[in-house]
């Protein structure tokens, strides 16, 4: 299947926490931006929520490393907390470059979260960051001991201020 437009899908190519279809409004709303910052604590799940208006078969999930150190696993819950993909137990490389991992997954118009999770916290991701009070309104959530990413997840109210900058794509590439 080629890699054009489909009217068929009213979604963008990119689905990312910095895009509409996630917070990245609301975080607009606050003036903050995207910058590399160390992981908030080792083995600390954060679960961003993003939607899908059409079906959208994903390709590629990614995020963008700032200093390396460590695995990352990253992955899609739904609304129920079940973990839809998760990539396992990967390498963190690549500094300040976007890293990705390839996999197929159709979802469905709906809500999902994206889950991100690294095993320390000295590796750095670009991460837009304000209040854990805003990221509640924003329906963030966190989970800790939770690496590599459980199914299902524990989603408690968010305990830092950090959105990671990552994503799927219905793309081969980024």
């Amino acid at each position: 299947m080629p890699d054009w437009p489909s009217i068929l899908n009213p979604d963008r190519h990119i689905l990312c926490t910095g895009g509409i279809q996630s917070v990245g409004q609301d975080l607009r709303g606050f003036l903050v931006g995207f910058s590399a910052s160390a992981w908030p604590a080792a083995n600390r799940a954060i679960y961003v929520p993003f939607s899908v208006q059409g079906i959208y078969v994903c390709q590629k999930i990614f995020w963008a490393n700032g200093t390396t150190s460590g695995n990352i696993d990253a992955g899609v819950y739904d609304v129920n907390q079940k973990r839809l993909l998760s990539i396992g137990s990967t390498a963190q490389s690549g500094a300040t470059a976007i890293q990705s991992a390839t996999f197929s997954l159709t979802l469905y118009p709906g809500a999902y979260f994206f889950g991100l999770v690294m095993d320390n916290g000295t590796g750095q991701i670009f991460q837009a960051g304000t209040s854990a009070a805003a990221m509640g309104a924003m329906l963030q959530t966190t989970q800790n001991t939770a690496f590599p990413l459980p199914d299902p997840a524990v989603m408690v109210a968010a305990a830092s201020g950090a959105v990671p900058l990552m994503g799927i794509t219905n793309r081969s590439f980024i």
